[in-house]
């Protein structure tokens, strides 16, 4: 996303002064009739970038109804058809590390999962209640980012994730 040169106020703050002209570019936005496979196929890339070591973020924006939920998490995760961007990514992710360990790669696999809602950070995972959670950087080079107090687990297989 990018907002227009001629304003200095924070989009990260909010969109607070009605009157000024915010213009945003995506990469890809995809209409009502879109299917699981087409939205995958455009995001797997990103799947492989993260494997790689880079950060990637997968943004689904809309009203409520509009279908964010189903395209992440989607129907039966065993049919590809219906299968969210979350199962195919754990999919693919399991796939990659299985053909590399059969080369003699090892993995530590983790995961956590949260949502971001009225600009209020919610550990899906969580079992304490009342947690603070803030996003922060490692280092000065701001390309480590972490949320504190984010439940992270320890996984080795697909079902693993789905019995989280």
């Amino acid at each position: 996303l990018s907002k227009s040169a001629d304003s200095t106020d924070s989009v990260a703050g909010g969109l607070n002064n009605k009157n000024l002209k915010y213009e945003f570019e995506f990469d890809r936005v995809f209409g009502p009739a879109a299917t699981q496979q087409q939205v995958f196929e455009e995001i797997s890339q990103l799947v492989q970038s993260a494997l790689d070591g880079y950060n990637v973020c997968v943004f689904a924006y809309g009203q409520t109804g509009s279908g964010k939920t189903y395209t992440m998490e989607g129907g039966e995760v065993n049919d590809i058809e219906k299968a969210g961007m979350i199962p195919q990514t754990i999919k693919q992710i399991f796939d990659v590390t299985q053909n590399l360990k059969e080369k003699g790669w090892t993995y530590t696999l983790q995961a956590s999962f949260l949502e971001i809602y009225n600009e209020e950070i919610r550990d899906l995972l969580a079992t304490e209640k009342n947690l603070k959670y803030d996003v922060k950087m490692c280092d000065s080079s701001g390309k480590d980012v972490y949320v504190t107090n984010l439940k992270i687990e320890s996984v080795s297989s697909e079902g693993e994730i789905y019995n989280l």
